[in-house]
């Protein structure tokens, strides 16, 4: 069952052939991006940090909440369950956050962009299946 609550991993997804925004951002003179690829993705960026905030605040405190249930030595396991899906779904939230924003970056480049950013990019962040590069 663990693994399967870490199986949407941005790692993950970054061998799978999307790119950190951190790596378009350190290769953009390579890619020689256009004005109005710069301003889509800022604009991308920009909403994903304001969106991830409130996110993560509420990641955090569906986790307080679980975390105290589960020091009350009275909680039923019902109860926990409950606040466990809780968590989930706050989880959740972020994760598809993250994936549109990263398909979201991809899809303002072009395909030889694309290609090119894998090959100039540190391997934790362009890796394409391989699992001990990250």
């Amino acid at each position: 069952m663990t693994a399967s609550l870490h199986a949407a991993h941005v790692e993950d997804w970054l061998k799978s052939g999307l790119l950190h925004p951190d790596l378009i951002t350190s290769v953009r003179e390579e890619l020689a991006l256009s004005g109005e690829q710069q301003s889509q993705l800022n604009t991308q960026l920009s909403a994903a940090r304001q969106q991830a905030g409130p996110l993560e605040q509420a990641v955090k405190e569906q986790q307080k909440a679980l975390n105290d249930l589960l020091k009350d030595t009275t909680t039923t396991a019902e109860a926990a369950s409950a606040q466990l899906t809780k968590l989930i779904e706050a989880e959740a939230a972020v994760k598809q956050l993250q994936l549109r924003t990263l398909i979201g970056v991809r899809d303002v480049l072009t395909p030889e962009q694309l290609q090119k950013a894998k090959k100039l990019g540190p391997p934790q962040m362009a890796a394409k299946g391989n699992a001990d590069s990250v």
